[in-house]
């Protein structure tokens, strides 16, 4: 895959990437050097891609780890900044807000191992064994991480009056 191949592929899928990102890191300015520093990494490691059919799924793992390396960061420091201070600079121009923000704050709400798989299903289409190798897991794990997510998910709506019983 040459230069011009690799941007065409990163166009295509960026929003995708940050929509993930933001998802599991919730700070849109997280979000945006996760996207960066992927980016990064998979033009460095485009030798390692063995079917470029599977570039995104690819791509879309080696920013699952930065994001999961940005998670292990923040546990370690003392002082998070607030996500309404970073958002000074704003989002990205080609990234609409969602349609729902009552059911991302839900969704956020999530234990990350429900939240990512669910958003990743239902938000981003993707197939459970695209999701099961971009997260390293048995596809049954990934079905069941869902299934619960979506139970989860619900019982907060409830909670909050958004669904009836």
């Amino acid at each position: 895959m040459n230069r011009a191949e690799f941007v065409e592929r990163v166009e295509g899928c960026q929003a995708r990437l940050y929509r993930v990102a933001l998802t599991v890191l919730g700070s849109g300015a997280d979000a945006e050097d996760a996207v960066q520093e992927a980016l990064i990494a998979a033009w460095r490691a485009l030798g390692s891609l063995r079917d470029e059919r599977l570039f995104e799924t690819w791509l879309m793992r080696i920013l699952i780890n930065r994001c999961r390396g940005e998670l292990r960061a923040r546990a370690r420091r003392a002082a998070p900044v607030p996500d309404e201070v970073l958002r000074a600079g704003g989002l990205p121009k080609d990234v609409p807000e969602p349609p729902d923000p009552g059911l991302y704050r839900a969704l956020e709400q999530l234990d990350y191992k429900y939240r990512l798989p669910l958003m990743l299903s239902c938000a981003e289409g993707y197939s459970t064994d695209e999701i099961a190798s971009m997260l390293r897991l048995p596809g049954g794990a990934v079905k069941w991480r869902i299934h619960q997510g979506r139970i989860k998910l619900r019982e907060l709506l409830k909670k909050e009056g958004r669904i009836d019983e």
